[in-house]
């Protein structure tokens, strides 16, 4: 390559950029949203709180029975017609809302949508990208994960106009609308490893691959050229980490993250309105918690690259702890704000930090199949967070006890994870050598 030579830009980058229109769809836009609709579907079907939470239960229960082998799925069948697929069937089973007439369609809906789950969401991004960048991991997933923010930010003011000028139907269909539009890079970029491109991972360098000619590694000694090898990369298999006391304490934390902010955050607009918001109002608070969600992800991704995962964690949760803590003070106009500021903060933890803590407990080697589990950790407090706030709610007639224990499993969060991520996989496998 000549001096004059521009490098061409790493496919990775193109990937990550349309890793982050993704997440903001799948994630920020249709995952985000829900709770906008809780009051107007339950007002028209009838349902309490609860019921309408067992909706999304449905999906993530669907989605958690295909996360084990979700991972292994994607690295078996790398073909982009597999994720055009699932893209299919989840927008199929979300737009399927809006045509629903009864309880039961709801929740057929809610099967469809749940079947495309791990093949279009974090889970599938987090693996990709954990694929395709050696180097800046902290960073690129901090930066994928802020679509879902900015997503959250932009689509529930939408939304909620949408469903007050137009009915939730019509908001349903435009928004799944807006999420084919939105996917369209993902569905034409989509590799699976830098292997399907003949590259290598960012930050390997290509001399590696080649010892006869480490300058510019472009042929072999015959002068065939020489083919990227992928790099040999150190962690824990499935059967050995499942003996290890920390493998359990990984799970509970990504179930605790997941359920601790979920459990509020799809009951937020209602909860806002239940204590004397204004519907636009309440939007507009939703939208600063989202603004500061994406913000704290680059934010926080950028800094584990630099002070450790460890030491970024007990800053993290700590933030986290006393943003869920937070949330009962909306109550109070002269601090929602800050509320919301560190709410957003909570929330944004469990996106990038599970992926994080996770290849510093096990490693990368198996990261696809580990991290599987714990998405499925992650979903499976997901899933339980929304029906036991609705059913809180009906039972008491407020948050207060839900929020409360929200935020004592957030300081559990943060005594277990101190205690477990002083010393990751590599510092420990290298003192053990």
């Amino acid at each position: 390559m000549s001096a004059t030579q521009k490098k061409p830009v790493f496919y990775g980058w193109l990937l990550a950029g349309a890793a982050w229109l993704s997440t903001l769809t799948t994630t920020g836009m249709l995952g985000n949203t829900w709770s906008q609709f809780l009051k107007p579907v339950c007002e028209e079907f009838g349902m309490q709180r609860a019921s309408f939470s067992m909706i999304s239960l449905t999906a993530s229960i669907i989605a958690l029975l295909l996360y084990p082998i979700a991972g292994s799925v994607l690295n078996k069948h790398r073909s982009p017609w597999l994720i055009r697929g699932a893209v299919a069937v989840l927008l199929c089973g979300y737009v399927g809302y809006s045509f629903a007439t009864t309880k039961a369609m709801l929740f057929i809906s809610a099967v469809v949508y749940g079947l495309g789950g791990p093949f279009t969401n974090m889970l599938m991004v987090n693996i990709v990208l954990n694929n395709w960048f050696h180097a800046k991991k902290g960073f690129v997933m901090g930066f994928v994960s802020t679509g879902s923010g900015v997503g959250s930010a932009i689509f529930n003011p939408v939304a909620s106009s949408l469903i007050a000028n137009y009915g939730y139907r019509v908001a349903y269909r435009a928004l799944g609308g807006f999420a084919l539009l939105l996917l369209l890079p993902m569905l034409i970029l989509y590799r699976f490893k830098p292997e399907d491109k003949g590259l290598l991972p960012y930050g390997i360098e290509p001399s590696t691959t080649n010892e006869n000619d480490p300058a510019d590694n472009s042929a072999d000694a015959s002068g065939a050229k020489a083919k990227p090898v992928t790099p040999v990369l150190s962690g824990m298999t499935r059967a050995e980490a499942v003996r290890t006391p920390k493998f359990y304490a990984l799970v509970f934390i990504c179930c605790a993250f997941s359920m601790g902010v979920v459990g509020v955050w799809n009951h937020i607009s209602a909860y806002l309105t239940d204590i004397g918001y204004e519907p636009g109002t309440a939007a507009k608070l939703m939208s600063l918690v989202s603004i500061t969600l994406a913000c704290s992800k680059f934010f926080f991704g950028w800094l584990n690259d630099k002070i450790g995962t460890y030491k970024n964690f007990l800053l993290f949760t700590t933030l986290s702890v006393i943003g869920i803590f937070m949330v009962q003070q909306f109550n109070k106009p002269n601090l929602a704000i800050l509320c919301a500021v560190l709410f957003g903060i909570s929330y944004s933890e469990t996106n990038i930090m599970t992926q994080l803590i996770t290849v510093h407990v096990v490693g990368s080697a198996h990261f696809n199949d580990l991290y599987s589990i714990m998405s499925m950790a992650s979903s499976f407090g997901a899933m339980a967070a929304g029906p036991f706030s609705g059913l809180v709610f009906d039972r008491t007639g407020s948050y207060t006890i839900a929020f409360t224990l929200y935020g004592f499993l957030y300081f559990a969060i943060l005594v277990v994870g101190a205690i477990i991520l002083r010393r990751g996989y590599d510092e420990s496998h290298a003192q053990a050598a």
